[in-house]
């Protein structure tokens, strides 16, 4: 229950008795509370004091950086531990692989793979399980696959996984056929797999399979019990234009918070719906949710396409209000587009200023602006700039200036870009 406090007095008991000199048992639990308390400090230094460190020791430390993602930690254990001569077991090698995928570490994980199966514990479910939601986290689907396919017992959770990875990285065909096959095999989608599902039908423009996973979601109840689940039925329909569906899934939805409207808007934002983002906008002030940088990034799009002076001063205004400007660099980068794409290159000036880090996106939207009003000095200017501040250029900013170039007829200087563009920038 996360009584750090109460746990610290019992802490003393056992001090005051001798117990944590003379009990691994004690000594190990005590070290287990603190780590899943998050209390990584106090844990170390129980875990210091232990006569004996074993297994359990290890993997209660481990777990404890694990738990609170520390990964880089949890590996140093994993390497320490072996070095004194503790052979991990599998809940070791489960930490060790989720690490992994934190950190993207694939080399390290090919050697806790290669260690699992020199071991013959890849037959263990969950090892099995965490291997394929490692490479799949990793974007090394096809090892997931394969290690998918040596699974002798394939669960939901190994389905889910490998379903995970593939509407992740944007696979949409495959994380749809592995749904379809997985309820063939006679396993019931769980929510993550329904939840992923959807992404990918998102992703592919079918909602026609989304109905499906809709039918398949009404029967196991999760629409009124499963937030989350309703909030992506709702993205669905909404990015797949199904806006009827979408309002009428919103309206189902017992609880709605923050995504569930965001869900809606930037569906209208995306198929140039602008009269509904900005009325979706104004209800869920209506109805006391307050909106997140998600909700931002949309509306500022949407206000570059009505032009309206007034409402960008109001978004601006509330941006300023809530802090955002100052603590996400993507709602600032919205704004400095929503003032450049609107020709107010000096407001795009002063927000880009505010910003807590300039990165080549919003050096880029603010050149963009300048190229659109024909300002083609200043573009190059700001070009020169971001170079002098070490910000590497993207194809998108190159893009900006040749076609600045093109324009103002600067044949040497486009030419002189070109080739940094290839020799310097790849």
């Amino acid at each position: 229950i996360g009584a750090l406090e109460k746990g610290q007095e019992i802490h003393v008991e056992i001090e005051r008795r001798g117990f944590l000199e003379r009990d691994c048992m004690v000594g190990n639990t005590l070290l287990d509370m603190y780590a899943k308390c998050g209390s990584l400090v106090m844990a170390q230094e129980v875990f210091n004091e232990l006569l004996v460190q074993d297994v359990v020791s290890w993997n209660a430390l481990i777990g404890g950086y694990a738990e609170h993602g520390y990964a880089l930690d949890v590996l140093q254990g994993f390497e320490e531990m072996q070095l004194q001569g503790v052979c991990p077991n599998a809940v070791t090698f489960i930490h060790s692989l989720k690490a992994c995928s934190t950190i993207d570490d694939v080399e390290k994980a090919e050697e806790i793979h290669f260690e699992i199966e020199r071991r013959g514990l890849l037959e263990r479910e969950l090892i099995g399980n965490t291997l394929v939601s490692m490479y799949a986290k990793c974007g090394l689907l096809s090892k997931s696959q394969q290690v998918f396919e040596t699974l002798q017992v394939r669960d939901v959770v190994s389905w889910t996984s490998l379903i995970a990875g593939y509407a992740e990285h944007v696979d949409g065909e495959r994380a749809l056929t592995c749904f379809e096959q997985m309820q063939v095999e006679g396993v019931t989608p769980n929510a993550v797999a329904l939840i992923c599902a959807l992404k990918a039908c998102s992703n592919l423009g079918a909602p026609e399979k989304g109905q499906t996973i809709h039918a398949e979601i009404e029967r196991q109840g999760l629409l009124e019990s499963d937030i989350v689940v309703g909030n992506s039925l709702v993205d669905m329909y909404a990015r797949c234009g199904l806006f009827a569906i979408a309002q009428e899934v919103f309206d189902k939805i017992p609880v709605r918070d923050v995504i569930s409207w965001n869900a809606l808007i930037t569906g209208y934002a995306e198929h140039g719906h602008i009269d509904d983002v900005l009325k979706c906008f104004d209800q869920m002030h209506v109805h006391g949710i307050s909106p997140n940088a998600a909700t931002f990034v949309s509306i500022t799009k949407a206000c570059c396409s009505i032009g309206s002076t007034n409402k960008m001063a109001e978004i601006h205004a509330e941006i300023e209000r809530l802090g955002l400007l100052e603590k996400c660099n993507v709602v600032g980068s919205s704004l400095v587009y929503m003032y450049s794409k609107s020709g107010n290159l000096t407001k795009a000036e002063h927000v880009f200023h505010k910003l807590p880090i300039q990165d080549r996106v919003s050096w880029t939207i603010l050149m963009g602006g300048y190229a659109q009003l024909g300002n083609f000095e200043n573009m190059l200017l700001i070009f020169e700039r971001m170079l002098g501040e070490d910000i590497k250029p993207d194809p998108v900013a190159f893009l900006v200036v040749l076609d600045t170039c093109t324009r103002a007829g600067l044949v040497d200087k486009g030419y002189s870009y070109f080739e940094a563009m290839s020799k310097d920038y790849g």
